[in-house]
């Protein structure tokens, strides 16, 4: 991304925007992404769609986010968009599977 965007200030219409105080550091494509929570160190996406079903990125360097763990759905139907994390418990709904609850460092591995 290395076109300027208008600043929410200027009347530009219905193109895309930037605020004056938010900087575009990184890029990642992480496909059927939804709900995004960072805590720490870390930042944990839940997903839209199948099969992936949270996604857990180490972002200590935000230029350069790394995929340090995967949670996948196993039901064909079911997708898993939402993610809490308080402390050391991470909350992860399940439309169609029951919901998962674990320590963060337990999903890490």
């Amino acid at each position: 991304m290395t076109e300027t965007l208008q600043t929410a200030e200027n009347n530009s219409g219905n193109v895309p925007r930037a605020s004056a105080n938010v900087r575009h550091l990184s890029r990642m494509e992480l496909p059927g992404g939804g709900q995004v929570v960072a805590q720490g160190k870390y930042a944990f996406v839940g997903h839209q769609h199948r099969p992936d079903g949270t996604t857990i990125l180490d972002i200590s360097d935000p230029r350069k986010p790394v995929i340090v763990s995967k949670l996948m759905t196993s039901h064909p139907m079911s997708h898993s968009h939402k993610v809490r994390v308080v402390g050391d418990l991470m909350l992860v709904n399940s439309e169609i599977e029951k919901s998962r609850v674990c320590g963060v460092r337990q999903c890490l591995s």
